[in-house]
């Protein structure tokens, strides 16, 4: 874009200059025909004016070659080329672990919670992560309670991802401001049960462990 408007900016200053310089040379030819003392002050002033006018359309063609060849070559005059590197990021996805009615600790739980950190330690391997656990909840009960019981849950899943080394940046409670599946108040819905590890991915890959001789 820029090379664009660079480019586009030359043309109208040499089609402008060009308009001047066929103004001012009618204005010459006039008053060369017009005669007398102040004509041709008035000529020898205008040649001045275009004289200095071919000069700078010199300048702004040489500007025109010059850009020409930045372009042939690939640059826009700001400094070599650089050869870009896309980096391509992943975008964050989501694990879900589903809860039983009003229970924070559950054997089912744990087994969700280890096949989550299975798959969150292979991400891992290969790429600097990070874990933020959003805990969630259905409409059934108050808005105090659900709140509550989404943040237990939430920091239970938390701290058994932590302590499997993962790196847990937040826990938080929504209670049943984030709902999977709309129902009305006071409805049980499995899907609103649950605790979201939302998974992102650091630019950097992730460090390799040396391994002890």
């Amino acid at each position: 874009m820029a090379v664009d408007l660079r480019t586009e900016t030359l043309r109208e200053i040499k089609a402008s200059s060009d308009r001047s310089v066929s103004e001012i040379q009618k204005l010459a030819d006039g008053a060369a025909l017009g005669g007398g003392a102040g004509s041709s002050q008035a000529v020898t002033q205008m040649t001045a004016q275009l004289n200095q006018l071919k000069a700078d359309i010199q300048v702004v063609r040489t500007e025109q070659k010059k850009l020409m060849v930045e372009l042939s070559h690939g640059n826009t005059g700001n400094g070599p080329v650089e050869p870009r590197v896309i980096t391509k990021i992943a975008k964050p996805f989501t694990k879900i672990i589903y809860f039983p009615l009003n229970k924070v600790m559950d054997p089912n739980v744990d087994i969700q919670i280890g096949e989550v950190a299975d798959a969150l330690k292979k991400e891992a391997a290969s790429r600097a992560c990070d874990y933020a656990v959003n805990g969630c909840l259905n409409t059934l009960g108050g808005d105090k309670s659900n709140l509550a019981l989404s943040q237990k849950r939430a920091d239970y899943v938390a701290g058994k991802l932590r302590f499997q080394d993962l790196n847990v940046t937040d826990a938080k409670a929504w209670g049943e401001r984030r709902l999977d599946a709309v129902t009305l108040d006071g409805v049980d819905q499995v899907r609103n049960r649950r605790v979201e590890v939302e998974i992102t991915f650091d630019e950097k890959p992730a460090e390799m462990k040396t391994p002890l001789p």
